[in-house]
């Protein structure tokens, strides 16, 4: 029933936002496809790897017997091109969208051992309106790689450490996230066995060297461009995360936030959860990226992790609750402002983010404080 309405969201919802720069980025991506050229990284930007999967659905559009006006005038349309549009470039992501909730019902059972608790995660996943809102209804790309770290989750949960690396590599030819949250996995590696480490490396790094070599080969880009695609391509935040120019303190803590938090789990976790490393290794990310250049799609990633979490631990249920409730009326544009006065407004969007960003931080601190104590290690005890 969560699936129709997903379907009917997805058909009935014009195309908005950055949808149409989705569109351009597949149509130029196609028009240099079909005269056997490969897209130049320094016209397409970071966006290259997406814009080579979309690019075959918008040739299925391009393909259908119907008028193909410029793309800036179906925004917002209604016209039966803008709703095939918006239907055969949305397909992937709902396509990614339902093959994650089936990862997640896989993982959370093979975890639990119970059919009722994976099916949990998979329902949380489906009904949750964010997610709807952001992926069939705005058509937010993110839950691309989304589904490729669940993937890479659930295969490093069987064992599968070269698959997962690949997983995980293709995933950061997408969306630059699982780079950084790679080095957790490792942590989940059992330290007596060399050999896992080796395949979860080798199948990490052979996408991009492959990537790489394609990009050099087909006189796409050089070192040069790709290192300057940040900048070129307004993800300054991405620059300042990498440390080429650190000027902002919201980066400044994300990137401090990692390094200690993977120190904390290396260090004091005794068993690392695959899931709760992912899971903080996400939350340390949101606290800079997503305050600072990010949009709210890329919250997607968490989404995914926390309708795991809310499975395995029904008593995180309000956890799980209270930071949906609070990011859909924060980041989703959802709320009517038309009768509210600016001053009111502004206090209760201020309050509803605060508290958004709030539930996150006290979820990080949970997952520490609990895997602490699994560990042994005892907070001091302090005197009143």
């Amino acid at each position: 029933m969560v699936i129709c309405i997903k379907i009917l969201v997805m058909v009935f919802s014009p195309p908005t936002g950055d949808f149409i720069n989705w569109a351009g980025g597949a149509s130029f991506v196609f028009g240099l496809l079909v005269t056997g050229r490969f897209p130049p990284i320094a016209a397409t930007g970071v966006y290259v790897s997406l814009f080579l999967v979309l690019a075959p659905f918008f040739w299925v559009w391009k393909a259908l017997p119907i008028d193909h006006p410029p793309l800036q005038s179906l925004l917002f349309s209604t016209s039966s091109p803008a709703v095939l549009l918006a239907v055969l470039l949305k397909a992937p992501i709902l396509i990614c969208d339902i093959a994650t909730g089936i990862l997640l019902c896989r993982l959370v059972r093979e975890i639990t051992h119970s059919e009722h608790k994976g099916r949990i995660a998979s329902l949380v996943w489906y009904a949750n309106p964010f997610n709807i809102y952001w992926i069939e209804a705005f058509g937010g790309m993110d839950v691309i790689p989304t589904f490729l770290l669940v993937l890479g989750i659930v295969l490093a949960t069987s064992k599968k450490w070269f698959r997962c690396g690949i997983s995980l590599s293709v995933g950061t030819l997408l969306r630059i996230f699982p780079l950084f949250i790679f080095p957790y996995f490792l942590l989940a590696v059992n330290k007596r066995t060399t050999r896992h480490y080796v395949l979860l490396i080798a199948g990490f790094l052979i996408p991009l060297i492959i990537a790489l070599c394609a990009v050099y080969s087909a006189k796409a880009g050089t070192l040069t461009t790709i290192l300057n695609l940040p900048g070129i391509w307004h993800q300054f935040w991405l620059l300042d995360f990498l440390g080429w120019d650190i000027t902002n303190q919201f980066t400044k803590t994300t990137l401090v936030l990692l390094v200690v938090q993977f120190f904390i789990a290396a260090e004091f976790w005794r068993k690392p959860n695959l899931i709760h490393l992912a899971t903080v290794s996400l939350l340390a990310i949101y606290t800079g990226a997503l305050a600072y250049g990010g949009t709210a799609q890329h919250f997607i990633w968490g989404s995914a992790l926390l309708s795991a979490c809310v499975a395995l631990n029904s008593d995180e249920s309000w956890i799980f609750i209270l930071t949906f409730v609070t990011g859909s009326l924060y980041l989703t544009p959802i709320v009517g402002v038309a009768t509210i006065p600016p001053v009111l407004y502004d206090l209760t969007m201020s309050f509803i983010g605060g508290t958004f960003y709030a539930a996150k931080a006290g979820y990080l601190v949970k997952i520490n404080l609990e895997n602490l104590h699994r560990s042994g290690f005892r907070l001091p005890q302090l005197r009143t």
